[in-house]
Order: C-alpha cells, then structure tokens, then sequence
C-alpha cells in the first residue's frame, strides 16, 4: 500500500517502473556482453583478387568473404526499440530466391 500511495506522488505507474527496469537490464546485459566481444570492424566493401581459370583471366573477381546480413521488419524495429535507424543509400536488395526487398534504413552494431 505503502508504494502504491508513493507511485500517485511521483505521478507514475508500477508498468512505468518496470519498464523502465527491463530497459536498464537489457542496456547491462548488452553492456556485458560487449565486453567479451572482439571489436567490430569496419566494413572492407567489395574485396577482388586477380583470377585465373583455363588461361582466362580476370582482373577483378569478386572473393566471397563470407559476410552476412539480417534483416528485419520496420513494424517489429520500432516497437522494440531495437537502435536507431540510419538513413542507408541501398534502394534494393535481391536476395538469392530472386525476392527483392527496398530496405528503410540500417541499424548498426545489434547483437543478434
């Protein structure tokens, strides 16, 4: 009884609180696990290597360096405040099975 008359004072509600908590536990458990992560690169872009297969050069073929990424809904990123949204200069993304995606922008940096 005792908080609930403190909640009225303060002009806030328990689900305000914890809220409030779950955001403060998450932002530490990021924190941590930050800590026992190797520092993030910076994207190399597009890595070639001169190439040559039965006498047929090529000056530039593109090596697969194994990157990768995730993608995700606009609705799903902005109700769980996943990070902020940087303004990307991607028009269009076509992905293996020939789907074609139009991305609104790039989260960077999100443990998945």
């Amino acid at each position: 009884m005792v908080f609930k008359k403190w909640f009225k004072k303060m002009e806030i509600t328990l689900e305000e609180v914890y809220r409030a908590f779950l955001k403060e536990m998450e932002e530490l458990r990021e924190k941590e696990l930050r800590k026992q992560l190797p520092p993030k690169l910076p994207d190399p872009g597009k890595f070639t290597i001169p190439c040559s297969i039965q006498g047929v050069n090529i000056e530039e073929a593109l090596l697969d360096l194994g990157s990768s990424i995730s993608l995700m809904s606009l609705q799903f990123a902005k109700k769980w405040e996943i990070g902020e949204i940087d303004e990307m200069h991607i028009r269009e993304i076509i992905l293996a099975d020939q789907s074609v995606l139009r991305p609104r922008g790039i989260i960077r940096d999100t443990i998945i």
